[in-house]
């Protein structure tokens, strides 16, 4: 399967498919060479190392695709390993590449939110302990959630289980899934 077979072929969500390893090398290009100038830029000017620059290409190609399959992606590793080096890169390169609005920076805290200069899932999802999720809520969180087509949650260890429940609960309401 070549890289515009895969970026096109859909799968249910629990299906494992085999990629060509080239996908997951840094070397692998399924951009244009104006992408490609600016990618190699982000990277150079955010000093990302091995593992860093694999994660933020396989976000930035995935964007460049206009893949209509989603893209799940768990980045981890101990404090101070950079993993907010590769929030602040992906900033960089949706905003340089005119696509800011698709995508949204959460987290739990408002401390976590404002250290990568997003919001707390609680407000752009309509989450709250106290209130159901009205049908005027759930219009506001799908006004938040209109265009955006990347949601990066920082600090996902401070997430209990059910929280994730909610989130997932919460955009599935939003999205009508």
């Amino acid at each position: 399967m070549n890289a515009d077979q895969l970026f096109n072929h859909t799968l249910i969500s629990n299906d494992v498919k085999i990629i060509d390893h080239k996908y997951l090398t840094k070397t692998f290009m399924h951009v244009i060479s104006d992408q490609k100038i600016l990618l190699d830029n982000i990277v150079t000017s955010y000093k990302l190392y091995d593992d860093q620059e694999r994660a933020f290409r396989i976000i930035a190609q995935h964007v460049v695709s206009q893949s209509q399959e989603q893209l799940k992606m768990y980045l981890g590793g101990m404090a101070g390993t950079g993993k907010s080096q590769v929030i602040n890169a992906l900033k960089e390169f949706f905003v340089k590449s005119n696509r800011a609005s698709q995508f949204l920076l959460l987290a739990p805290t408002g401390s976590a939110a404002a250290n990568i200069g997003g919001s707390t899932y609680h407000s752009i999802l309509g989450i709250h302990e106290k209130s159901n999720s009205s049908l005027a809520s759930l219009s506001t969180v799908r006004e938040n959630l209109i265009g955006v087509k990347y949601i990066f949650i920082d600090e996902v260890s401070m997430l209990s289980c059910h929280d994730l429940y909610k989130i997932s609960a919460q955009l599935a309401k939003a999205c009508n899934m």
